[in-house]
């Protein structure tokens, strides 16, 4: 099977078509699952939203309301920490000797 980009769907099979589809679409599921939880959690009257389960590590208050997702162990090798501050930081762990860790921008006060 020759793959390249003379090949089209229709007339052929395009590997970077399709690769483009599967990354916009999981892209358009994460931000779907963020938008739920957010509303749900608006709803509730509740402040923010600490989750795992789709393995996209992130803090950020795009919708309004804070939104954590701890990412996983297992495939990105994350967890969310709290300091002493309150503070929420995503934990990345490698095979390296040290972890790095990243913290929101806008952490609330």
């Amino acid at each position: 099977m020759l793959i390249g980009s003379s090949m089209r769907f229709g007339g052929g099979w395009s590997l970077s078509h399709w690769l483009k589809l599967k990354v916009k679409h999981a892209v358009s599921f994460i931000g779907e699952y963020e938008r739920t939880l957010v509303t749900e959690a608006r709803r509730a009257g509740a402040v923010g939203v600490i989750c795992g389960h789709i393995h996209h590590p992130a803090i950020h208050e795009q919708f309004g309301i804070r939104y954590i997702n701890c990412g996983d162990w297992v495939e990105n090798c994350t967890a969310v920490t709290e300091s002493f501050d309150g503070k929420f930081h995503i934990l990345f762990g490698t095979n390296a000797p040290s972890l790095r860790i990243e913290s929101s921008a806008a952490q609330a006060a």
